[in-house]
């Protein structure tokens, strides 16, 4: 029997109570204990962004918090968020990864009670998950025992006036995939080409001049009948007008000779 009731000393009740819209009572039982004892403590989520949630906690009633966490889930696990937190912009004292007492992924507070906020890259958190398949968890411990509960509110909230849309969700009219058009590359207009004209001058033959009454350079050989050698004759010499006036002048005075002779 004493067996059995060291057993169920080491077992852990918790019982979570909504308190309010975005508040949780986290109850801590240690049933193991001469005088058990239930201690509860209240986690509000005050506000929230997407990439920055503020909490309100505080002790309800019983034993003193030693520390909470915030936890995010994805698909059933919890998130390592070591490389997302941005340390500077959450509160102070804020210890992120693995809980050394209870094996806890998140990101811790050693603290009684009080506000906190924590901020994270969301950018680069939207790249690595599915931003819509992540929830939001909370730990809380005494000195011996500790219970987890599940945020009902999402953990993400698109509507915010800080939304940025993650990496994984569509908004707007899907584009249709087009191919991109090659479009001609304008014709520019090409100079005529320039005429290159080689300095030169141009020798134009002398007409050919009309050889009157001009011997041949080359002495013409006759053949019998007058014909020049070599081909047929092919103009005969026409006598100038005045010879022609003086032959007919002797010819007639000639005549009128023989006239008076014959007298």
């Amino acid at each position: 029997m004493k067996k059995t009731l060291s057993v169920l000393s080491a077992i852990l009740l918790v019982a979570i109570m909504v308190n309010g819209a975005n508040a949780l009572t986290v109850s801590v039982e240690d049933i193991g204990m001469t005088n058990p004892v239930t201690s509860q403590y209240t986690i509000d989520l005050k506000n929230q962004t997407n990439d920055t949630w503020s909490f309100s906690v505080a002790r309800v009633q019983g034993r003193a918090l030693s520390h909470w966490s915030l936890g995010f889930m994805y698909e059933g696990a919890l998130i390592d968020m070591r490389e997302f937190v941005d340390t500077s912009a959450s509160t102070s004292g804020v210890a992120v990864g693995v809980d050394g007492s209870t094996g806890y992924q998140g990101i811790k507070w050693n603290t009684e009670g009080g506000d906190f906020t924590v901020k994270i890259d969301y950018e680069k958190f939207a790249a690595a998950y599915d931003v819509s398949k992540v929830s939001l968890e909370v730990m809380a411990k005494t000195a011996t025992n500790f219970s987890t509960a599940s945020v009902t509110d999402p953990a993400f909230i698109f509507d915010s006036a800080n939304t940025t849309t993650p990496a994984t969700e569509t908004t707007g009219t899907e584009v249709a995939s087009t191919t991109p058009v090659t479009e001609p590359s304008p014709t520019v207009a090409q100079p005529p080409a320039e005429e290159v004209v080689t300095p030169g001058f141009e020798v134009t033959p002398p007409a050919a001049e009309e050889a009157v009454n001009t011997a041949p350079a080359t002495p013409t050989t006759l053949a019998p009948g007058g014909t020049p050698a070599g081909g047929a004759a092919s103009a005969s010499a026409v006598p100038e007008p005045a010879t022609l006036l003086l032959l007919g002048s002797g010819l007639l005075g000639l005549a009128g000779l023989r006239r008076r002779n014959k007298k």
